[in-house]
């Protein structure tokens, strides 16, 4: 069962419904990829954790490359990279975190990295591309983070399915 809160912010009324959620299967082959930012606003000297998890899905080896972009406005902490598998590779100057190796059918990796804050404020994207050599998949994903700023609430659409 779900709840779901329908009206105007100041008085809505709730209505318990059930609720079905379907996640669509992804090919096979594919990675899986999820980027996160805990948290995700900050103030100047605040710090992040960022984590990219890797998946392969595929029932054979993929050689793995990830590279994720820090951009103006977060500084990288310096020695923070993290790998569940292999080494992850930080590049100060270049703003950047790397990773590569061979992950197996049904095997997975996390990346994980601080960044603190610095004195800009607005929104910033962290970007990451995770590429499979083996079968030419290539994942982007972007992240936002909030610095020196209130963060925007998130909206959230989901269609209503009624049965009589």
């Amino acid at each position: 069962q779900g709840v779901l809160f329908v009206g105007p912010a100041d008085a809505p009324q709730a209505m318990a419904l059930p609720v079905t959620v379907v996640v669509p299967e992804m090919p096979a082959g594919d990675l899986l990829t999820r980027l996160s930012a805990v948290p995700n606003a900050l103030e100047t000297g605040d710090k992040t954790a960022l984590s990219l998890w890797v998946y392969n899905q595929s029932t054979g080896d993929e050689a793995v490359e990830i590279s994720v972009d820090v951009p103006p406005g977060l500084v990288l902490v310096p020695g923070s990279a993290q790998a569940t598998s292999r080494q992850a590779f930080m590049d100060l100057f270049g703003r950047r975190v790397t990773w590569q190796g061979i992950l197996k059918g049904g095997e997975g990796a996390t990346i994980t990295f601080d960044a603190t804050a610095a004195t800009m404020s607005g929104r910033v994207d962290v970007m990451a591309q995770t590429t499979g050599i083996v079968r030419g998949t290539v994942a982007d994903q972007s992240i936002p983070i909030w610095i020196n700023t209130e963060r925007p609430p998130t909206i959230f659409f989901a269609p209503i399915v009624t049965r009589n």
